[in-house]
């Protein structure tokens, strides 16, 4: 039997194009832009006479030598060249081989030598040239099987419409679509493997939600609203063909609402969730029915391990998830107003939690200080604006002081005697974040903290509050580091950040006061270590101040992989030719540059010249020496040649 994939190929579509010229136009000139041809064809119908600029070129006379085994280091010789090149004539060129696979050499009549080398030879050579921009790689056979099953989903729709669209009878119409979906379900957990059940239902999913938004647009004036909304019932009804006990995960806040319905109703046929995030529910408005369909998932969820639920969470939700699902390890209950301290002992009992979110619910400082004391793998508790009058409740109450097991703290208005009394408590934390209001505090007591990897600060000062002192102490350990509303910011603090943070890999610098007296000397007020800012793979920077800072970080960064710039930067085309000339960011894959008083396409060539890992290049609208035409120019470019590239705007601050 012959392969139905090799025989029913059709054979491609022939294309030959003709234009009609005078003998006026004939150059040469479009011909001497290929140097590697060796044989040029040209026909001259209706012409009785050959063009003069032809007929001298074939009279001239040249010589001719054919040079086996010419090694390739002769060409850059000294005494080659000043014969040759520069006292002589020569046009060489390689015989024998062909330029889409092979390795090509030509030197043209104006001395110039051209190499056209495969990726091997050249990675080998270690030539520092143009090189072939990246292109978008072929999806996987198993990308578009799945991708394909969503297509199969929405195009049986019109086929179980047909069977509802006549009928008048509501319940007969719901029984019959129920026994569709199911059966499309069972169809769908027979033929795809389990493995690949979640991303299989992804794709189902989105394919549903495009379909219904492409339904919602069809709802004209003098369309059959019975119809429509009968149409509509059953695409929204097609969100029930991916759930059952395959999935492991599913996040209700990506689907529109009029999904989440469906999802929420269909809780208790997903007994296999490991994470469940229900998103924000209701946003507060609570009804029975919603409550009744989350309890009685949950009791049957006995491998839930993460459960995300904001807004709409009780006590009773707590007692259930306490109750039933013994592995769980994560809970979010964020702006939940109805969970309050009822629920500290069913907490208590969840062993296994390691993540607890409580911000903005009803439980007191006195119950917070019990979960921190009583869970004794308890490492988040997320933002906490007591946590100052948490540590005191502990330390002066006769409950276990500790140490506690947390690494991540988020909180504020913490004074001198409050961080020690964290430091003690908590010697394991390895995040911390610190908002300070009024407080003056002694940040150099975190000094103590030996395992700390990430810093964010948002309202100090540098100087005031200690931070230089911390970062020349235990900076060798950071790894990241957010300075948001930082005062007292000069040109010295990257002397610091670069010297005393070698492992150094995500800075983000947001509405810090900047100085610029001292920018002007671009003055470092101590010598700078041999590769500052090495390993800094991320840079987020909203500052307005001089281009001489982010230059500065720039130019030493290289292996910086992300960079984003806010609008009032300052970044211009020079200043990334200076960058440039010292960095040329090899391993760049994403920038963001939100404005640009002059940057245009010559920058973005200069980029993808440099960049050559460079896969994302947003908000290219805002730069202002770009126009609407180059861009659009720019997008076609990029979708013809299959470049991979995304210039997408975005517009958006992303998570840092």
């Amino acid at each position: 039997m012959q392969n139905p994939e090799v025989w029913s190929f059709s054979e491609p579509q022939p294309s030959f194009n003709v234009q009609r010229i005078g003998a006026a136009q004939l150059s040469l000139k479009q011909v001497e832009k290929f140097h590697f041809n060796h044989l040029v064809s040209v026909v001259l119908p209706d012409s009785f006479k050959l063009p003069d600029q032809f007929a001298n070129v074939l009279v001239n006379d040249c010589e001719y030598y054919k040079i086996l085994d010419l090694n390739l280091a002769a060409l850059l010789g000294s005494k080659f060249r000043q014969n040759f090149i520069k006292k002589g004539k020569l046009i060489l060129l390689s015989i024998g081989t062909r330029i889409d696979c092979d390795n090509c050499c030509a030197i043209t009549s104006t001395g110039s030598l051209i190499l056209s080398l495969t990726k091997d030879s050249y990675q080998r050579f270690g030539l520092d040239g143009k090189t072939m921009p990246k292109f978008r790689d072929v999806r996987s056979l198993k990308t578009l099987s799945l991708k394909s099953v969503g297509s199969l989903v929405v195009h049986m729709t019109p086929t179980i419409i047909s069977k509802f669209r006549h009928s008048k009878d509501p319940e007969k119409i719901m029984g019959s679509l129920q026994r569709s979906i199911d059966r499309l379900n069972e169809t769908l957990v027979a033929y795809v493997p389990y493995y690949l059940h979640e991303t299989m239902a992804v794709e189902v999913l989105e394919a549903v939600k495009v379909l219904i938004e492409k339904k919602r647009k069809t709802c004209y004036y003098n369309y059959s609203m019975s119809h429509f909304l009968t149409e509509m019932n059953v695409l929204v009804s097609l969100t029930e063909v991916v759930l059952n006990h395959r999935l492991r995960n599913i996040d209700f806040s990506r689907w529109p609402k009029i999904m989440r319905y469906v999802l929420y109703k269909n809780l208790g046929k997903m007994s296999g969730l490991e994470v469940l995030n229900l998103g924000s529910c209701t946003g507060g408005w609570r009804t029975s029915e919603f409550d009744k369909y989350i309890l009685d998932g949950i009791r049957i969820m006995r491998n839930l391990r993460s459960i995300c639920l904001c807004f709409d969470c009780s006590d009773l939700v707590i007692q259930t998830v306490s109750e039933n699902c013994p592995f769980i390890q994560s809970i979010d209950v964020t702006s939940s107003g109805c969970v309050t301290d009822r629920s500290i002992p069913c907490l208590l009992n969840c062993k296994q939690l390691k993540e607890l979110q409580l911000h903005r619910t009803s439980v007191s400082v006195s119950g917070l200080a019990k979960l921190i004391s009583g869970l004794p793998r308890l490492q988040n508790i997320g933002k906490c604006d007591e946590f100052r009058h948490i540590i005191v409740y502990i330390y002066q109450s006769e409950i276990n002081c500790g140490p506690f097991e947390l690494r991540n703290i988020q909180t504020r208005d913490l004074s001198t005697e409050s961080l020690r009394l964290l430091v003690e408590m908590f010697p394991k934390v390895e995040y911390i974040s610190l908002f300070h209001d009024m407080q003056v505090a002694d940040l150099s007591v975190l000094v103590s903290l030996v395992r700390l990897r990430e810093l964010k600060l948002l309202s100090c000062a540098f100087y005031g509050d200690s931070l230089k002192q911390l970062l020349e102490i235990a900076g060798r350990n950071f790894t990241h580091i957010h300075l948001e509303h930082v005062e007292e910011m000069d040109f010295n603090v990257l002397g610091v950040i670069g010297n005393y943070c070698p492992k150094l890999k995500s800075l983000v610098f947001y509405n810090c006061d900047l100085r610029s007296a001292l920018v002007a000397n671009n003055r470092i007020l101590e010598p700078l270590q041999a590769h500052p800012f090495y390993n800094l793979e991320r840079i987020f920077w909203v500052v307005d101040s001089s281009t001489s800072y982010l230059e500065f970080i720039l130019s030493h960064a290289v292996n910086i992989r992300y960079i984003h710039l806010g609008s009032s930067s300052g970044i211009t085309h020079s200043s990334m030719v200076n960058i440039l000339r010292i960095n040329p960011m090899k391993h760049l894959e994403e920038l963001r540059v939100l404005y640009s008083s002059d940057m245009n396409m010559r920058t973005v060539e200069l980029l993808l010249a440099s960049c050559t890992s460079l896969k994302v290049l947003s908000e290219l609208e805002s730069w202002q020496g770009i126009s609407i035409e180059e861009l659009n120019s720019f997008r076609h470019q990029i979708k013809s040649s299959n470049f991979d590239l995304d210039i997408s705007p975005t517009l958006s601050f992303s998570s840092c």
